[in-house]
């Protein structure tokens, strides 16, 4: 007596799944083609066809009327759960954040932090309490090698974002920032707008040679200057500036978020330097 081999799951075309659910609801081939919106001809070789892969006639005649095998009946629970699960497939339920739950991991310059970080607390507060926020040092995160599918979420410059340790990106952007002078609001130089002196602090954000580049630009900067600092904690320059009376150069948002915490004023004038636009990214994949 031969062995019949296992069905394979290669050898079922999916498409005959909806028309064996409708056959087994309906217990024939007439009703099932109604339920479906086919001809009965078509439903009739859908059913040839499933007889033939499952080696059961599924459907039979008893008495002029069509009767479930013991096969045919045994499938009904079990075909059921698989027309779920591929709906369920075929159509994801939407993301609904207010029932979202997980860790989502946004690597972000310390400058960019202090401007994004609470109003998007609150939002999440509001329509998305089962998510957490995970901020991380976007330079900090380069030096020591952090996976780049930890991350969900980048914010900073193009050109960083550009480059080749995050593969693949999409990116918007979020703003258009610049740089300018900060200094005390106690300062003589407050009211002056005099850029001269010997004390003068300048924030490089990501100016480090982390991709082995920048260094000749920062020399430029700091060249004849008695006091430099090269901080990626920005809130180092604006303590600095409130309370010693060194100029600072930062990003202007980071710079009018400060003013609400401490004494300092804003110089404006122009550092010739281009603007700079803030882009948030994520994974093209």
């Amino acid at each position: 007596m031969a062995i019949e081999k296992p069905l394979s799951l290669r050898s079922v075309n999916l498409n005959l799944i909806p028309i064996l659910q409708a056959l087994l609801r309906e217990g024939g081939v007439s009703k099932a083609a109604r339920v479906l919106g086919l001809s009965q001809p078509t439903v009739s070789v859908a059913l040839a066809k499933l007889r033939a892969v499952l080696r059961d006639p599924l459907l039979v005649q008893v008495e002029g009327k069509w009767e479930l095998t013991t096969r045919a009946q045994a499938l009904v629970e079990p075909v059921e759960t698989v027309c779920q699960s591929l709906e369920v497939i075929c159509n994801p339920a939407p993301y609904d954040p207010r029932t979202a739950q997980g860790i989502i991991t946004i690597a972000l310059p310390d400058a960019a932090a202090t401007v994004i970080a609470p109003p998007l607390v609150e939002a999440l507060r509001e329509h998305a309490p089962g998510l957490q926020l995970h901020f991380v040092d976007v330079w900090r995160e380069f030096r020591v090698g952090q996976r780049s599918d930890e991350i969900q979420f980048l914010v900073s410059l193009p050109s960083v974002l550009a480059h080749a340790r995050y593969g693949a990106l999409r990116s918007a952007r979020l703003w258009s920032d610049r740089m300018v002078t900060v200094v005390g609001s106690g300062s003589s130089r407050a009211s002056t707008g005099d850029d001269s002196g010997d004390t003068y602090s300048v924030f490089f954000p990501g100016l480090d040679p982390i991709f082995g580049e920048g260094a000749e630009f920062v020399e430029s900067y700091t060249t004849g200057l008695p006091i430099t600092g090269r901080f990626q904690n920005c809130s180092v320059l604006a303590i600095l500036a409130a309370e010693s009376g060194v100029r600072i150069k930062v990003p202007y948002t980071f710079a009018r978020k400060m003013q609400r915490y401490m004494p300092l004023t804003i110089v404006e004038h122009d550092l010739g330097d281009a603007e700079m636009d803030v882009h948030l990214a994520w994974s093209s994949i």
